[in-house]
């Protein structure tokens, strides 16, 4: 279950994000399945493109950063409301199966 993710480690932080993989279910009947999804910042809508079908995932976003450092992905969001604004950082890995490439 390689990862790969358009997020280019340790440079400055971008609006985008892409990433695809390739799974292996235990049910599966057949070979390996190829996914992707992508976020990105519509107006103040976060937009998850996932396998073709998007989706509003959070609003009133007003900032969304992604950056990497090596197999660790920050995603730092800021919502403004009434003039005031929060910021959430979050920090992601890959499953232990798997590793950013």
């Amino acid at each position: 279950q390689a990862l790969t993710t358009d997020v280019v480690s340790s440079a400055s932080p971008v609006d985008h994000m892409r990433v695809d993989w390739v799974d292996l279910t235990g049910w599966a009947t057949e070979g390996a399945e190829s996914h992707y999804a992508e976020y990105t910042l519509s107006g103040s809508d976060l937009v998850r493109d996932y396998d073709g079908t998007t989706q509003i995932v959070a609003r009133r976003i007003s900032n969304i950063a992604f950056s990497r450092v090596d197999n660790f992905i920050t995603v730092a969001i800021s919502s403004t409301l009434r003039n005031t604004t929060t910021t959430l950082s979050y920090f992601v890995t890959p499953r232990t199966d798997g590793a950013l490439q």
